[in-house]
């Protein structure tokens, strides 16, 4: 990971907004933690500070779900990685639509190589920045009412980490809400650019 963010930290410009989408988001966190002065802002879609639960924090998975998904990820990865997007499409209103805006996507490209994904996931396990040191920037996070991968958590859960931070919650949407809300999430990505344009 370290050598990812430098090679993105190379492809920057000073003050980039930067948008993370799930594991991506959990990207952009290594980065502001490596670089807190190279972004201007950060927006987390579907993203959490810490996926999998801790005694202090009940808003991602069980360690139990995460290293059972793990497995069967080493097991079955062509399956495992069908059923995930299957799962992500349930989670949204309706699903049928974006199952199929899923399928037409994954059918444009070969299914990643199983070990790659494996380390993906553990990088995501593994991460938690609930107790890393507070960075000073501000920060959008982006989350759907129906997303089961990742509950609804409040400002309030992220002060300690992320002080500059603001949650919107869209109702009926999942996982996925560049693909159920494309127009809602455009307005919360333009908002920051004109905000950063005018300072």
């Amino acid at each position: 990971i370290d050598q990812f963010i430098d090679f993105l930290m190379r492809q920057l410009p000073d003050g980039a907004i930067m948008i993370g989408w799930s594991l991506g988001s959990t990207v952009a966190q290594h980065f502001i933690q490596r670089y807190p002065n190279k972004l201007s802002q950060v927006v987390h879609l579907s993203g959490t500070p810490c996926f999998v639960n801790t005694a202090g924090w009940q808003y991602g998975v069980s360690a139990a779900i995460a290293n059972a998904f793990e497995q069967q990820l080493q097991t079955q990865p062509e399956a495992t990685w069908q059923n995930y997007f299957s799962e992500l499409a349930l989670m949204e209103t309706p699903p049928r639509p974006v199952l199929k805006k899923l399928k037409k996507l994954l059918s444009r490209y070969q299914m990643p190589n199983p070990d790659s994904l494996i380390q993906a996931l553990k990088l995501l396990h593994q991460s938690d920045f609930l107790h890393k040191e507070p960075v000073d920037l501000p920060q959008v996070w982006v989350i759907g009412s129906q997303d089961r991968m990742i509950q609804a958590y409040s400002k309030i859960e992220l002060t300690k980490n992320s002080p500059d931070s603001s949650v919107i919650l869209l109702e009926e949407v999942g996982h996925l809400p560049m693909l159920t809300a494309p127009e809602l999430v455009s307005e919360i990505v333009i908002s920051m650019i004109d905000g950063a344009s005018h300072k």
